[in-house]
């Protein structure tokens, strides 16, 4: 029977009991069921097999309408649709989403399962931006951890929520196939152990002192200290007189979630069952929570994503434009679009560049660049993107250049009491995927600090002040200091802001 203990006020109790054959004294059965209706539990029964007795399931539950017969559990399954419809009255809670109509139609069949789609979403700033979609949600690799990735909701009123999870232990997330797999399964261009010397290091943010990863030919493989052991960074396995945890860490919803917000209501979510959305509401006084995967006591606060690009240039279409939605003017010389394996780049060759005439003599306390490039080694040292030019004197004070086995940073900066100007430079190694030669880099400067990032890879270094003006643009591939880049690029964004997600 049910307690008072944990019951939620103004919430209906159900109880459903699955049967795959006769009970060995029906009389009792159906007894102890009256006795629950008496209290106030609706009954539902369910027969799974030719073996179950309709005569004892009518007993049991509340109403005739309240049996469902199914032949296997295959097609209980199948029939989820009639279960929750059978236990939830549509009337009162439950609405059907399908993903593809609009239509509001209530229906109480599960529909047909077909093969999600796939869908690069316009670009956004923040964790979720080029997130691929399937059934209406979005799926991105962590930025900085192979075993975690973040599921994005979007509203359609253009409302943003990104929520961080954490995949079972030893796996990491495969974004190609979009869920969690064994560590050693997956291609993850974060992979720590790609680093020269590294022999272990900490299992993520999960607060357990005895998990860890261990570096094995350059993969990564979730251990164990033994018991009486604690793991210490850059020193392995130490011997601990304190209490320890439980090893493997029990790790609190693991994996995707399977509900997701409703924007602008959220004592309701939605779940997916066979590729459909089924609204529920969460119990009086609680609230969905998309960063729980549950519902909660306390109120989700959305972080918005206020930070947008200021300029995007993601080589989509037939024309070289900027999609950021802020029509900055592109001056294009000789830059053209080719299609590889149904994705768009943009090719650089060797006597092209891309000017952005917006960003001469600007001023920014942030100034963020992300671009991804095809790393191809060759000895030459090629511009990726500066505001120097090739043809007035224009001396950069920022760029990022390539060379053989390095991306270098470059700033120069004005400091706003003493007027002076300080450069500040460093390189880092270019770990492209040994498969396509792509390497995702960043260039952050926040007006105390140069920071850059090459796979995962992050160095800094004080800069303090704004980036001193130039009278150049922005110049994508192509300055006087250095050969012209010869490859293809993916796409370039650059803020004027920092996102939340770095």
């Amino acid at each position: 029977m049910f307690t008072d203990t944990y019951k939620s006020v103004g919430v209906p109790k159900i109880g459903t009991v699955i049967a795959t054959e006769r009970s060995t004294d029906p009389g009792q059965t159906i007894g102890v069921a009256f006795e629950a209706k008496n209290e106030g539990i609706r009954m539902n029964s369910i027969g799974v097999s030719t073996f179950a007795d309709r005569t004892e399931l009518s007993g049991i539950a509340n109403a005739d309408d309240k049996v469902l017969m199914v032949n296997t559990y295959q097609d209980l399954a199948d029939a989820v649709g009639n279960v929750v419809t059978m236990v939830c009255p549509a009337q009162n809670l439950t609405t059907w989403i399908p993903p593809t109509t609009t239509t509001s139609t209530t229906t109480t069949q599960a529909p047909e399962i077909t093969t999600p789609s796939r869908t690069k979403r316009s670009p956004i700033s923040g964790p979720c931006e080029h997130c691929e979609l399937r059934n209406g949600v979005g799926y991105n690799p962590h930025p900085e951890d192979c075993d975690k990735f973040i599921q994005c909701y979007f509203g359609e009123n253009n409302e943003i929520v990104g929520a961080y999870r954490q995949c079972p232990w030893g796996q990491y997330w495969d974004q190609e196939v979009l869920t969690c797999r064994p560590a050693e399964n997956v291609v993850c261009h974060k992979e720590k152990c790609r680093l020269p010397g590294l022999l272990s290091y900490p299992y993520g943010n999960i607060k357990n002192n005895r998990a860890y990863w261990k570096c094995n030919l350059g993969k990564s493989v979730s251990l164990c200290c033994p018991e009486g052991y604690l793991y210490r960074p850059y020193q392995g396995c130490v011997e601990f007189n304190g209490k320890t945890e439980t090893c493997p860490p029990i790790v609190y919803h693991e994996g995707a979630c399977d509900m997701r917000p409703v924007f602008g209501n959220a004592t309701y979510y939605e779940r997916i069952v066979h590729g459909n959305w089924i609204r529920m509401p969460c119990a009086p006084g609680t609230h969905y929570d998309p960063t729980e995967c549950a519902c909660s006591l306390f109120y989700p606060t959305y972080i918005s994503n206020e930070c947008k690009p200021e300029l995007f240039i993601s080589f989509d279409g037939t024309e070289i434009k900027d999609d950021s939605g802020k029509n900055n003017y592109i001056e294009n010389h000789n830059v053209s679009i080719r299609k590889i394996n149904g994705s768009s780049y943009g090719y650089f060759d060797g006597n092209s560049k891309i000017v952005i005439p917006r960003f001469a003599n600007f001023e920014s306390k942030d100034f963020v660049i992300k671009m991804n490039y095809s790393h191809t080694p060759n000895d030459r040292l090629e511009s990726l993107i500066s505001n120097g030019d090739d043809c007035c004197d224009n001396v950069p004070s920022m760029a990022l250049v390539k060379s053989k086995r390095n991306v270098h940073y470059m700033i120069k900066t004005v400091d706003d009491k003493t007027r002076e100007d300080s450069v500040a430079t460093f390189h880092l190694p270019s770990i492209a995927d040994p498969h396509n030669n792509w390497n995702e880099v960043y260039y952050i400067h926040d007006s105390l600090r140069l920071e850059g990032r090459s796979n995962g890879i992050r160095q800094e270094d004080f800069a303090v002040g704004k980036i001193k003006k130039t009278k150049a643009g922005l110049q994508i591939e192509l300055e006087d200091l250095f050969q012209n880049f010869t490859g293809l690029i993916d796409y370039v964004a650059v803020y004027l802001c920092r996102p939340s997600h770095l």
